[in-house]
């Protein structure tokens, strides 16, 4: 399947910052046809958005639409930025949220959130980050849990980016491992049960065998994998987004104490 192709930024840029959302003579409007979308994709995924279902969920002609939105990547961009800016609008900012690690793992949290509730958030489509008001706002928020702390406005950015980074792609992995939304629905301790019968009864035993004769060509591999699946098996879920998140700010100390000292 060809990818859609990036959106055209000198109209996108307008449509985003946008003065206010009016409706047409159809009622349609800019805001409408994102939050269809956005609905359309939480339920359906991101295969399911198309300008067409979109436009039959508005209850309108598909036409219609385009006299609003350009095209599909356009769309995308704005579905994207629309959910962004939902990530602090409950006032709860991250500058709040204690110390400045502390104030890491509450963007942390807030974007592995948004990303449980609009999954497709972890499937990149061309122009999904245009500089939007969400996203710049959401840019603007995050950027204070890192104001003053000893970093350079350079390595600031490069926090920011490196914590949501880490957090799409652990919440992408994780998505990835519970495809069917059964799994998405199961706690902590029902999925830990889970994995652990899977590989058991299943994986365990068909890796085994297949790996009997050439076992001593892994023995890291072995090593390592069996202590990892003992430890990991029954944990919870963003275990491994929260390690990450503790190596990112040990990192960090070690940048501003060197920063410090010279």
């Amino acid at each position: 399947m060809t990818p859609d192709p990036a959106p055209d930024q000198a109209r996108l840029i307008p449509l985003m910052w946008r003065p206010r959302d009016r409706a047409s003579r159809t009622g349609l409007s800019i805001g409408a046809i994102t939050s269809a979308a956005v609905g359309l994709a939480d339920v359906h995924g991101a295969g399911a958005v198309t300008m067409r279902a979109v436009a039959e969920i508005l209850g309108v002609g598909t036409m219609s639409l385009y006299t609003h939105v350009p095209g599909k990547p356009e769309l995308w961009a704005l579905m994207n930025d629309a959910v962004l800016g939902e990530i602090y609008a409950d006032g709860r900012l991250p500058r709040d949220a204690g110390e400045w690690p502390d104030r890491l793992r509450f963007v942390a949290e807030r974007n592995w959130k948004s990303i449980m509730r609009h999954p497709w958030r972890a499937q990149a489509e061309p122009g999904g980050q245009a500089m939007g008001p969400g996203l710049v706002g959401k840019y603007e928020h995050e950027l204070g849990a890192v104001e003053g702390i000893g970093l350079t406005d350079v390595d600031m950015d490069s926090a920011i980016a490196l914590v949501n980074s880490h957090v799409t792609a652990s919440a992408s992995w994780y998505l990835a491992e519970r495809s069917d939304p059964k799994q998405r629905a199961m706690t902590a301790e029902e999925w830990g049960e889970h994995t652990r019968r899977e590989w058991a009864e299943r994986l365990g035993p068909a890796l085994g065998a297949a790996m009997a004769a050439r076992a001593g060509d892994y023995p890291l591999a072995s090593r390592v994998g069996e202590a990892a699946a003992t430890a990991y098996a029954g944990a919870d879920p963003q275990v491994l987004m929260d390690f990450g998140l503790a190596m990112i700010i040990a990192g960090l100390r070690e940048r501003i104490a060197a920063s410090q000292v010279s």
